[in-house]
């Protein structure tokens, strides 16, 4: 019965610190996130959002034969090499 309560009272505060139980994991899965994130960040000045990429959008829209509101962050990163 003492080893019992020995036991229980070391799970039981096992996770007593901030960096106990789940910690490691959920740091792991963020900083996998974060890297993720940042692979993918299109710059503002790179973005079809930006109205000084206009220009760009029309042209793109030209040669695909579309409406300039039907351009694609996508089609504009593969036509000007943005990564």
């Amino acid at each position: 019965m003492k080893k019992f309560l020995i036991l229980l009272l070391v799970v039981a505060t096992s996770c007593a610190t901030t960096k106990g139980c789940g910690y490691a994991k959920a740091k792991a899965y963020n900083d996998k996130q974060m890297k993720k994130a940042k692979r993918h960040r299109v710059s503002y000045a790179d973005n079809i959002s930006n109205p000084d990429n206009a220009e760009f959008i029309e042209e793109i829209a030209f040669n695909e034969d579309i409406e300039p509101a039907s351009v694609t962050q996508a089609m504009f990163n593969l036509r000007y090499g943005v990564e």
